[in-house]
Formats: C-alpha cells, structure tokens, sequence
C-alpha cells in the first residue's frame, strides 16, 4: 500500500490505501460522517422509521463495490487509528446503478424508494464524470474534525489526479454550505446545481492544471 507521513497538531499522520481489513471501521465512519447530510436525510427518507438502518446499509453496499473495485480507498490514519476516509472512484466509472448485485442488495435492506432515489441522483451527478475522478464519499472522524485533516486528503487525492495527464480534474457534490465554502477556497468551482426536493445540491469541480506540450 502506498502511504505518505506528515505531522499534525502535533499527532503522528500518514495517508494508506485501506484493504479489506479496514472495512468494519470504514463504514463505521462514514455512518456518522453521512448521518446528519442533509441530502443523504433525504434520500434514505430520516422523517420514517428505520433511517439509521437504511443509511447503515446504504453506507455498506457502496463500501463493498468500492473496497472491491481497482479504485483507491484512502484513509488517514493518526496514531495508527483511522480518523477520515476518502473514495477517488476513476474516470469514466459503470454506475453504482448498473451494478446489478448493488441494486439487489440495496432493494433488499433499504427498500424500494431509496435505492431508486440514490441510484436517480447518482446518474445526474454521473453526467459530469467524463475523463473526471469522482470522491463519492469522504469523511473525517466525529472526534478529529476541524483541525485541518480533511485538508490532508484532499492535497493527496489532488496530487493523484494531477498526475494523470488523461483526467479533467475531480467532481464532488454538497448541499452544506459550510462545506462549500471550504471546497471554493481548495480551488473547486460549482459546475451544476441539483435539485432534491427543496434542497440544492452543487457539484463542484477542481480541474487538472492545463499541461503544455
């Protein structure tokens, strides 16, 4: 696995490609990570009964295609614990939605309704995605955020995607204004806007410097 090390707040961190292993503590994060998105509230439906189980199985479905593909899933570890997870899904991905054995598991532990909803906003996000990377999840541990690691991911997925000389840049999607405002400031600029329900999502893309020859 690659890695790289740095250091912050004083705390010993490095950047791995997470395997198998790391599954259980991957969607444990992203769990938390996601529970209170507004627009993941509003795609596996938290106004009914049952949405931290929906999510929980939303969360696992995707982590295994993930964890399954060529498809780096990074993680930040500090002090050897896993503290944030990011997904850099290549170019020209199949969609989570063609995926025949995604769907059928996902019809069978969130339903219907979500799985058709997911897999309708994945679709128009995917109609951004040509010769793109995508980060279709990330997230940083409850206990570590705001002391500057989300930054430390994404300098890593940058400098992969800037090494592809083939790739437009990187796609990412929010309804969080917080989080906009932060994804602006690291260069990305908003490409679309997505309406679900009420809610406004952007998706935002940082482009690949232009190389000369």
């Amino acid at each position: 696995m690659q890695s790289t090390q740095s250091n912050q707040s004083s705390q010993q961190t490095r950047i791995i490609e997470l395997d198998d292993s790391w599954k259980r503590e991957t969607r444990s994060l992203l769990f938390h990570a996601y529970r209170d998105c507004p627009i993941y509230q509003r795609l596996f439906s938290s106004e009914v009964d049952g949405f931290a189980q929906r999510l929980r199985s939303g969360i696992r479905e995707m982590c295994s295609i993930y964890f399954d593909s060529d498809d780096p899933v990074l993680g930040l570890l500090v002090n050897e614990r896993l503290a944030g997870v990011a997904v850099l899904y290549s170019p020209n991905p199949k969609p989570l939605a063609d995926i025949f054995s995604w769907r059928w598991k996902m019809f069978l532990t969130a339903g219907f309704g979500c799985t058709e909803r997911l897999s309708e906003y994945q679709g128009r996000v995917a109609s951004h995605l040509r010769n793109c990377y995508q980060i279709p999840l990330i997230g940083i541990s409850t206990e570590q955020r705001h002391i500057g690691l989300g930054k430390l991911l994404l300098d890593e997925i940058h400098r992969r995607v800037e090494n592809d000389p083939e790739a437009r840049g990187v796609v990412i999607d929010t309804a969080n204004p917080a989080f906009l405002d932060y994804y602006l400031a690291q260069g990305y600029q908003v490409i679309d806007t997505l309406a679900v329900d009420d809610l406004e999502e952007k998706v935002l893309l940082r482009a690949n410097p232009v190389r000369l020859v």
